[in-house]
């Protein structure tokens, strides 16, 4: 059962999702525009859907065509799937900074491709590093999330 709540000025709402409990705020400060908000909420499953990585991915790809220069496309190719190998087709929102660690650490201690037993160098690591952070500045700007898992 969804409840409305007031946290300093906002009120937010409370609510069970895949059966985890989400908080979101109405960003209202009147407690008719928070009930509103719900209404709408509960009806719309289009505000409710959850994006996936690899959706997003595509997205994002399509974007970086044709509005990057293509050495750069190229490279959020590559570092995209790289990091979707890694973590696999998750839910955007379930990426948290510990899985952001983990895949770093993956990285250095991963082997070149054209090479048997050099490793990727630490430059490469944070090349890739920073391309997932503005893809992630990306999510939201766009609004798919709330929080990069980079802050």
């Amino acid at each position: 059962m969804p409840s409305i709540y007031r946290r300093g000025k906002f009120y937010y709402v409370a609510l069970e999702v895949d059966g985890r409990r989400v908080y979101k705020s109405t960003k209202a400060t009147r407690k008719s525009e928070a009930v509103k908000f719900l209404a709408l909420f509960q009806r719309d499953p289009v505000q409710r859907n959850v994006t996936r990585l690899d959706a997003f991915l595509h997205d994002f790809l399509a974007f970086s065509k044709t509005t990057h220069a293509q050495q750069t496309f190229i490279v959020n190719r590559r570092v995209s799937g790289i990091f979707l190998a890694f973590i696999g087709n998750v839910r955007l929102d379930s990426i948290k900074p510990l899985d952001i660690e983990r895949f770093k650490n993956s990285r250095l201690e991963s082997v070149r491709r054209n090479s048997k037993t050099e490793k990727v160098s630490p430059t490469s690591v944070n090349i890739e590093l920073r391309t997932l952070k503005a893809m992630f500045g990306y999510a939201v700007k766009w609004g798919v999330l709330d929080k990069s898992p980079f802050k």
